[in-house]
């Protein structure tokens, strides 16, 4: 869970959906779901079951130093793949990409320390790829 909330209460057009919050949410998640409670905004598109689906960046979740990068420029990725590993708090966070695409722009290197909400990796729109 998130905090104390273990649902999420989306409106879209005055139709409201409820989504359950698993216990483990994916980094792009977590920070948009921080972003939206903490006064902010996100767009976040959800699937069927819950998780994150489509976005265009893979941003840094919490501040720490990037351990390695596996991809660049050009490369085209898959749902799930882990695209940056990054170090903090003696936590290893493993970076996914949030859905099928070709990465645009890589823009954090190893053994770089990188802050929260810093973007790491750009996707091409799915027009571009």
């Amino acid at each position: 869970m998130l905090g104390n909330f273990s649902t999420l209460t989306i409106d879209v057009g005055g139709k409201q959906e409820v989504v359950a919050l698993n216990t483990r949410l994916t980094a792009a998640e977590f920070v948009a779901a921080d972003q939206v409670l903490t006064g902010g905004s996100q767009s976040l598109k959800i699937n069927a079951i819950g998780e994150a689906a489509g976005g265009n960046r893979l941003v840094a979740p919490i501040p720490g130093q990037v351990t390695a990068v596996q991809a660049k420029a050009g490369d085209a990725v898959t749902r799930g793949q882990v695209l940056v590993i990054l170090e903090a708090m003696k936590t290893v966070f493993r970076l996914a990409a949030p859905a099928d695409g070709v990465v645009a722009a890589v823009s954090c290197a190893a053994g770089e320390t990188v802050q929260e909400g810093q973007v790491l990796v750009s996707f091409a729109e799915p027009d571009a790829a």
